[in-house]
Formats: C-alpha cells, structure tokens, sequence
C-alpha cells in the first residue's frame, strides 16, 4: 500500500482514506490490477511529465528543498543562474547557494518561519544575495512556499534573476537624488504642484527668498499668493504646453516681488498628472529696466523736442535715423530723406569739406570732430547749420556717424549784422580819432600862439601890472594845455592808438630833471621834495622815458597839490629781474588830505575824484590817474594806492624796462640836452617855415629872427615843396596838418626828391672815375 501512495500523485487525506479502505476490500481481487492499479501508475506518469516540462521550461530557477534545506530539485533555469550541473547540487544544502555572510541570516529566516505558526502554503517574497559556482554575487528576488507530500513538508524557492532591475533602480535612485539636489541647491524657485495648483513640493530657496517655510506652502494655492492684477494673464498662459509668466508674487512680509516662471505639465509614475515651475526673482531687474525706461523716455522726450538736429549715417552716407526736429529745422519729414544720400543737400561750395570730414571720421572710429555748412531747406533756402559728427560705428548698439547739427543762420546772420555794427564802429572810432586829431591842432596851434606872444610880450618892457596880468594869462594857457593833453591822451589810450616807445634812458638823470620841474611849485608851498633809488637798481634802461615822466609828473603835482604841508617823496626799487629786463617797484607818498577808504575804488576811473568838492578846490579833469594807470597796464605792471584820510597817501606802481648791454649804453653827456656840436652850432640858418596859421607864422618866425636866423614862410605842404625845389634851406619846419598838401605827404616827396638827386650824383661821379665800384 506504501508503494502505491509512493506511485501514485498526491491526493487528499480524505481521497486516501476512502481509497485506503477499497483498496483493502479489492486487493485480493483478479480485477484490481486491470482496473485500479494500472490507470493509477499511468496517471502519476503523465503528471510526472507535465511536472518536469514546467520545470524545464520556467525561465525562473526553481529549487525545491526539504525541512533541513537538502535539494531535492533544481530546474534547468536554476543551473543557468547559479552555474552549477543539477546533480552536483542534488543532496546538497541549499547554503550552497548562500553567501557566507547571508547564511545566518538565511536559517534564521527559514526557522523563523517553520515555527511561526503561520498558516503554511502562503508564499513569501525577499530579496537575497546568491553565490554563483564561480563564487560571483548576484541580487535574488526569492518567492518561498511550503507544501506537504505525505507527511513530509517540502519547500518550493523560485529564484528570479534582479541584478538588472536593481542597476535600473539604482541609477533612476541616483538620477532621483541628483535632481533632488539640483532643484534643493538650485538659484531659482522649484515646485511641483497638481492640476488644482496645490503645492506638492517646494524646494529651499522658498524659505531664502520668499520667507515662507515648506510647510506653510504645502497644499495651499499658488495663484493665491499672485497679485490679483496678474491673474488674467497667469491663468490664460498656463493653457499652454510650456508656459511663460511674469507676476508679482507676495512675499511673506507683504511686499510684491516680480518673478519670471517657466512651468511644465508631466505625469507621475503612479499616473498622477503635475506640473514643475521653475522661477526667478526678477524684480531688481524689473526695478533696472524701470529706470531705463523713465530713463529711455527722459531721453527721448529731449531728443524729439530739442531744436537741435540729430542724424545717424551710416557707411555710404545715407540716413538711418532723423530726430523729430528735422521737419522744424529744415523743413522735412523724416522718412522723407532716408534711404538718400544726405550730401546731395549740402550746399555744393561745402560739399567737400563736409564728405572729407565724414571720410576721415569713418577711418577713425570714436573720434569726434565739428563743421559749419549750409544745408538745403525744403522751401529752397540754405540753412547754416554746425555739426558735431562722432563716430560710433562700432558701438554695438548706434553703429554709425552720429551727426549733431545747429541751426545758426540767424545767429550768423547776427553776427554779420554786429560785424558791420563793428565796422560802423571803428569807423566812427576812425573819425572820432581824426576829429580828436583836427582839434588838438585847432586847439593847439592858436593856445601855442597865445602861450608863445605872451612868453614875447614878457620879454619886453612892461609895467609891474602889466606884468601880472600876462604872467597870469600865461598861467591859464599852461593849464588849459594840460587839460587838452590829458584828454588827448586818453582818447589816444582808450581808441588803442597809443604806442609806447622802446629807447634807452638813464633814469636817475630822468628822474631828476621831470622832478626839477615839479620843485618850483613844491618849494612854494613849502613843501620837501625828495628822490631815492635804491641800491642795485639799474639806471641804464630801455623802454618810453617820456611816459614813465608823465606818471611821475602826475603822481608827484597831485601829490603837490593835495597837501598843505609836510613832505613828497619818491622811492624807486627792484621788484624782480631777468637777464635782460628789470621790473621796478615806484612810490610816490605824501602827507596830505589822504582818500577815504570807500573813494580808493574809484579814483582810477576816467572823469572821477576821491571828493567832487575837491574838483571845486583844487580843479582838474579826473583824467590823470586814468591815463596813469592805463600807462602802467602798457608798461607791464598795475597801479594801486595805500591811503588813509587825514594821513596822507602812497601810490604805488610797477613798471617792467630793458636792460640796455654795456655796449649800447649812452655816454653821460648826451643825458642832458643837445649833444656838444649842436649846442656850439653858431651860424645863422636859413629856414623854412610851413604852417599855415598865421599867429603861428608869426610867432615861429620871430621866436627864430631873434636867434639870428632868416625865415622863408610857406602857407601849405604845396608851396613849401615847390620853395625846396627853388631854394637850399638849412633847416624844414613843418606842420602836420595844413590844407591842400599836408606835412606828411610833403616831407615824403622832399625825401623822394633828395634820394634821385643822390644817384643823380653818383652816376655823375662814376662817369667821372671809372675806377669806382
């Protein structure tokens, strides 16, 4: 009975119990072998096969084992993964198969489970590590069930093959953290959120940037932390496959940050449909670009409301950009002149200068120059217009000649207009000067006649009142000549027609002869008068002795005549020097009425005293100290005075002069007057005398007769020319301004006239003597 169960397949206890009982009530019989015992064995058979096709075919190991872990099947899948034959494993512990350090763990496992209690036939899962014959590792997922045949209980263990899976889970592990990483470590914002728009996942820089920890964004609403004003435009651009937002986004403490977001849908691997945004705080951009554009629109608004014109060319000349203003300066709209060569509108006498400047300025890019041209209004007028051209034909941004123009006809025009003002002017000058001229001799000639016949009349015998009253006439013709000269001299200076002259002079002896004139009027008053040069200063100078005399004249008789009692006193000392000049510090101080501290100002201006009752008091023109300190400017230095009212004054001045080589200097004798052969010049002289005043004749010829000479009178320039011609004189005195020929052009002819008689003569004289050069 034993054997038939070990033939026959597994049945059921109660199938066997049933069989066990017709078994032993058949087992005599003849039929038992044809009926029940022969189907049985052949049955097993068939099963038997079927079993180990199953075997055969799994592409699974399979590996059944007993309660103590020997192998008692191991299929052909079995041998491929583990590598070894199936009868070298059969009778075997399937620790075989166990690497040492899983073993433990493996038989732990196993009694574990026989002694759980469990309800047996249920299939565990595990993952485990096998060892191959070879002695590699490989990565198991082992299915383990319990069955029982007779009273034996046998385990089946399928063994799949998870190495590649468990490659593939590593690296999408891997690949899982590196994203992860990324998107914590990232710059920008990182989320994920579900078609609702309920946050999932937020990564770090939520909290860095926004303030809000993960947890307080977790299943909210992102649209309700978006400014309702950006909503509309969200909303409608997340319909998109790959959306593109800009929207303010609250931070935690109230304010609105701009953001910049990209978000993309995707589906989850457990079908869930999410999508990733990435954003990017841009509001500090936003706030930059804001600037541009106030900046932009600043910048625009003065470029289309200037006057000034503003043009960009490019290679060839032609326009690429007209400002507004080009229809309010010229005339044009501005697309009215692109694509045209702008110097087809120059004027055609300017057209050169201004394509030679254009070509030149492409050849040097940044450089900047400027030009005046007149350019063709639409009306047909021409326009002067300056330009300011800057090459900016690599700036990455112009790329081209940028031309600034102004329109300045009218400025020209102005310009124009004041030039003939200016003309008129100096032509008026002119005359003022020639006026001044014609009235200094007017004035002049009949004030020496009144001065000369009463320096005559004094030469003759008169009565003590006669006496008197021509010394005082002579007294007033003396002041009125002062007058004239001064306002002569300052319409010379103010007209720019005073010269200085450059001749060299001994200034002490200068000093001591214009001071010796000023000595009579000093010692009337009681007055000293006193001079020091100091030590070291030069005395042989170059330079206008008789202007420096006309300032010490001045300075020194105001000094007269402005104190009552006390002294004058002039110092003359080295300012600075050079190797061929000197510049000398003079003061002239006195102790008279002084000036007040607010008069100090004026006293230098034309027509102006410290005090107009002074003018009263002490007469003159105001003029003097304006021609001294105008002398003083030519001369190189300035005028300027230390006073206190009461206390007298001190007028300083500096003066530059040559220094004349001791070579040049002049012997001593010729410092004081004529030189010696003049003055021992004894014999009468035969002059002739053109003026044309008749007081003059009159005086000039009488101051001369009583000398001894004889006088030949010509009334004009032509009639003193033609007595020259006539007659050989010693001695021409002539007058500048007579009518018909005045002294200048007659001189000039006389002059002419003795230069051809000279080669006259020395033609004459090389006919004579050959032997001449």
């Amino acid at each position: 009975m034993v054997l038939l169960w070990v033939l026959l397949p597994p049945v059921p206890e109660w199938a066997r119990t049933v069989l066990d009982a017709s078994l032993l009530t058949l087992v005599s019989a003849p039929i038992l072998w044809r009926v029940i015992i022969r189907p049985l064995r052949l049955l097993a058979a068939t099963e038997r096969g079927r079993a180990e096709a199953v075997l055969a075919a799994a592409a699974d190991g399979i590996i059944i084992t007993d309660e103590k872990g020997l192998i008692e099947s191991f299929n052909p899948a079995a041998e491929r993964l583990f590598g070894y034959p199936a009868h070298e494993v059969l009778g075997y512990n399937v620790n075989l198969l166990i690497p040492s350090p899983h073993k433990e763990a493996h038989d732990g496992y196993i009694a574990k489970y026989l002694h759980s209690g469990e309800r047996r036939g249920v299939c565990l899962r595990r993952e485990v590590i096998g060892q191959r014959q070879d002695g590699t590792l490989v990565a198991l997922e082992l299915s383990v069930s319990d069955s029982r045949s007779g009273d034996r209980c046998l385990f089946t263990a399928i063994a799949r093959d998870i190495a590649e899976r468990k490659h593939t889970e590593e690296v999408l592990r891997e690949s899982e953290e590196r994203y992860r990483m990324l998107a914590e470590n990232n710059y920008d914002l990182v989320c994920q959120i579900d078609v609702a728009g309920r946050y999932l996942w937020v990564n770090n820089n939520y909290t860095t940037m926004l303030g809000y920890q993960p947890d307080e964004l977790l299943g909210r609403n992102a649209l309700e932390f978006i400014n309702p004003d950006d909503l509309p435009a969200v909303l409608a651009e997340a319909q998109k496959p790959v959306a593109r937002w800009e929207y303010r986004f609250r931070h935690r403490d109230g304010s609105w940050h701009w953001m910049e977001s990209v978000g993309k849908p995707y589906r989850s691997a457990v079908g869930q449909d999410a999508a990733v945004i990435i954003s990017r705080d841009v509001s500090e951009r936003k706030r930059t670009e804001d600037v541009l554009r106030s900046s932009e629109e600043h910048f625009r608004s003065l470029v289309e409301n200037t006057r000034d014109l503003i043009v960009i060319l490019n290679r060839d000349g032609t326009p690429r950009y007209h400002s507004p203003s080009i229809e309010r300066v010229l005339g044009y709209k501005p697309d009215e002149l692109n694509a045209q060569n702008t110097f087809e509108w120059v004027h055609p006498d300017d057209r050169a200068k201004v394509v030679d400047l254009f070509a030149r300025g492409i050849q040097t890019p940044g450089t900047t120059a400027s030009v005046e041209y007149r350019f063709r209004h639409k009306d047909g007028s021409w326009r002067v217009l300056e330009a300011i051209g800057t090459n900016l034909i690599d700036h990455p941004v112009v790329a081209g000649v940028v031309f600034n123009s102004r329109d300045i006809t009218e400025r020209r025009q102005m310009e124009a207009e004041l030039e003939q003002a200016k003309e008129a002017a100096e032509a008026a000058t002119r005359a003022k000067s020639e006026f001044l001229a014609n009235m200094s001799h007017e004035i002049r000639t009949p004030l020496n006649g009144v001065i000369g016949m009463t320096e005559l009349a004094l030469d003759t015998p008169l009565s003590p009142e006669q006496r008197e009253y021509l010394e005082m006439a002579k007294s007033s013709a003396d002041t009125l000549m002062t007058v004239i000269n001064d306002i002569l001299d300052f319409s010379k200076i103010e007209a720019g027609k005073l010269d200085l002259e450059q001749v060299g002079f001994g200034l002490r002896a200068y000093l001591g002869r214009t001071l010796k004139m000023l000595a009579v009027r000093a010692q009337q008053k009681g007055l000293g008068l006193g001079c020091q040069v100091a030590l070291g200063v030069p005395d042989d100078l170059v330079g206008d002795p008789g202007r420096l005399g006309q300032i010490v004249f001045n300075l020194v008789g105001n000094a007269i005549k402005f104190t009552e009692r006390g002294e004058i006193a002039v110092r003359v000392e080295e300012e600075g020097r050079t190797d061929t000049a000197v510049c000398l510090h003079f003061t002239v101080s006195d102790t008279g009425v002084g000036i007040p501290a607010d008069k100090q100002g004026v006293i230098f201006k034309a027509f102006e005293q410290g005090d107009g009752s002074m003018a009263r008091r002490y007469g003159g023109t105001g003029l003097g100290l304006a021609i001294c300190s105008n002398l003083v400017r030519l001369m190189g230095g300035r005028l300027w005075v230390e006073s206190e009212a009461g206390r007298g004054s001190a007028f300083h001045f500096t003066a530059s002069f040559g220094v004349q080589p001791a070579a040049a200097r002049a012997p001593a004798a010729a410092v004081c007057g004529l030189p010696p052969a003049t003055r021992q010049r004894t014999r009468p002289l035969h002059v002739l005398l053109a003026e044309d005043n008749v007081v003059n004749q009159r005086l000039v010829s009488r101051l001369l007769e009583k000398r001894g000479h004889t006088v030949t009178v010509a009334g004009n320039g032509r009639e003193a020319l033609a007595l020259s011609e006539q007659i050989s004189f010693d001695l021409v005195l002539m007058d500048v301004q007579m009518p018909e020929m005045d002294g200048c052009e007659a001189t000039a002819a006389i002059r002419r006239r003795e230069q051809s008689d000279d080669r006259q003569s020395e033609i004459r004289n090389r006919a004579a003597c050959p032997l001449l050069p």
